[in-house]
């Protein structure tokens, strides 16, 4: 007699039944297209990885291509026709003249059709525009030539010199306004006596600013460089610092009759007038790598006699003076450019501003952890008369650490553009890279 045992040992060996297998294919054939789908996409995303880095050597070529020409030999270039053998940027197999589209200040935007690289063909799209970081730098006579700056990378002050002078007067208008009885000042009809009826302060502010500049002395300017650099970013901060002090000021009430006079050492007026410009700033581009190289400082000189014949002679001081600190733990290059005002010619650059020339001798002070490299035209006359001639101190610069001649050139005018390139796969964009090129 059998055991139960042994009929239940029977059972449970008898294999899989036709809807087992039909699960199990079921299974198999999700995972199977599951696996087949992963590696599908991850072909093609080889390939979108492939192609858009054959953009980026593309990109990189071309922005090269370009940073080796000034931007009116880029645009010369791409003028030409189809048949120039002397396109040196790239060797394109099609460069269409009528794709040259370009905007009113004749740069603009150049299109490059059926560019063949590694057995595909791209559309190219350069866009260059002017950079807003360094604007336009114009002046009469020799400033620095820039052979290789970024604004990416390179800090760019250019100052506004016309600015900080009616800011100044400003400085000096509203204190005295402020003194008048009716906006909590000591002294009657002041504004009456300054701003005649029916005229607006602002045109009173123009009319009255031979007034302005008769009571001010500048006694000091100091320009401040501050550069900064940590793990997450570099900046370049310039402060502008004024030092002035005022004459009395004498008016008649026209209510009363009776003169008054305002002196000079109310403590209302600031004995120093400051302006603070950024410059630099790298704060979301240095994660992607950018770091701070150099600094184009573009100044006017405050001179300690009359240069100007008289439209600037009340900022003459008796001293320029100039401070670099650098907090970064890294050599920084410096490019101090002291720029002419337009129209210093003549009988104003014979009778002022040479012995204006003659006579400055600004002190240059560097501070801070890190060395500075400092290249500059401080040496040459702004007036043209005798090059290499003007003295000046330089405190903090060991020996080999300033450069007067290696850099300079004579330029009118020099620009930074701004450079976009765009790779185009039809209508599909690849890539887009972003630079910077100089146009002399």
């Amino acid at each position: 007699m059998k055991k139960r045992s042994d009929y239940q040992h029977k059972l449970n060996n008898k294999g899989m039944t036709l809807v087992e297998v039909l699960v199990a294919i079921i299974i198999l054939s999700v995972i199977g297209i599951s696996f087949l789908r992963s590696f599908s996409y991850a072909s093609q995303y080889n390939m979108k990885a492939k192609e858009k880095h054959q953009a980026l050597v593309l990109a990189q070529s071309l922005m090269e291509g370009i940073k080796a020409y000034d931007m009116s030999v880029v645009d010369t270039q791409f003028s030409n026709s189809v048949t120039n053998a002397d396109f040196k940027l790239y060797r394109l197999a099609n460069v269409g003249g009528d794709d040259v589209v370009r905007s009113s200040d004749g740069f603009g935007k150049y299109k490059l059709d059926k560019v063949k690289y590694n057995g595909s063909t791209y559309t190219v799209l350069i866009e260059a525009s002017r950079s807003a970081a360094s604007g336009d730098v114009v002046v009469s006579g020799n400033i620095g030539s820039l052979n290789s700056a970024s604004e990416y990378r390179d800090a760019f002050f250019v100052e506004p010199f016309e600015d900080e002078q009616t800011d100044v007067l400003k400085t000096v208008w509203n204190h005295l306004l402020s003194c008048d009885t009716t906006r909590g000042g000591a002294y009657p009809g002041v504004i009456d006596h300054l701003v005649p009826s029916g005229t607006s302060e602002d045109l009173a502010f123009l009319s009255n600013e031979t007034m302005l500049k008769n009571l001010i002395t500048v006694t000091e300017r100091e320009m401040q460089i501050d550069i900064q650099e940590t793990a997450a970013s570099s900046s370049v901060n310039v402060t502008v610092i004024y030092k002035i002090t005022l004459a009395d000021y004498t008016y008649t009430d026209s209510t009363s009759g009776t003169d008054f006079t305002i002196p000079h050492d109310i403590p209302t007026v600031p004995p120093e007038v400051i302006f603070t410009y950024t410059c630099y700033d790298n704060s979301t581009t240095k994660p992607q790598g950018v770091d701070l190289d150099d600094i184009y400082i573009y100044y006017y000189p405050a001179y300690s006699t009359d240069a100007t014949g008289g439209s600037h002679s009340w900022l003459y001081c008796g001293a320029d003076k100039i401070t670099i600190d650098n907090g970064s733990a890294n050599n920084k290059n410096v490019f101090l450019i002291k720029q002419r005002m337009p129209g210093y010619t003549g009988t104003i650059q014979a009778t002022k501003l040479k012995p204006a020339e003659l006579s400055y001798q600004p002190i240059i002070n560097r501070t801070g952890v890190g060395m500075v490299t400092l290249y500059s035209n401080l040496k040459k006359r702004l007036d043209l008369s005798d090059d290499y001639s003007a003295t000046y101190t330089a405190i903090g610069f060991p020996d080999g650490y300033v450069h007067h001649t290696l850099w300079f050139e004579n330029k009118d005018k020099t620009l930074v553009y701004d450079v976009k390139i765009s790779i185009y796969d039809g209508s599909e964009l690849i890539y887009t890279l972003n630079g910077s090129t100089n146009a002399k």
